[in-house]
């Protein structure tokens, strides 16, 4: 009888995002690739079940609102770490500065309009 490889330690983590009308082919063999690569996959859904092009149903590990958020372990986090393996450190850190910039320009201008709203007209 042939013997189970160990499970491979897995360090890297990426999150896939699913909404109704994936393609659930597509869907469940990225999945299935990247953790036979020995990457942790979360998969986010817009509803608790997602279903998919052919009416197959799947259920995400966690919903897009658990994830989607500026703090450690969201969607922004799981990405640089997929451009890290996937390109490098120098490469991944050039799109995280974009990122910080991005998301400081659109809170100035959130805040910003937030404060016009509040002016006496």
């Amino acid at each position: 009888m042939p013997r189970k490889p160990k499970p491979r330690e897995r360090t890297n983590e990426t999150l896939l995002l699913m909404a109704y009308g994936a393609e659930e082919m597509e869907t469940v063999i990225i999945i299935d690739i990247l953790r036979r690569a020995g990457v942790s996959v979360r998969v986010a859904g817009e509803n608790e079940i997602v279903t998919c092009s052919r009416g197959v149903k799947i259920i995400p590990d966690v919903l897009f609102d658990d994830v989607l958020d500026r703090g450690a372990g969201t969607a922004i986090e799981f990405a640089l770490t997929l451009v890290e393996v996937l390109a490098d450190g120098e490469t991944k850190d050039r799109i995280a500065k974009d990122i910080v910039y991005n998301i400081k320009r659109n809170d100035e201008v959130e805040n910003a309009e937030e404060t016009e709203e509040n002016l006496p007209i």
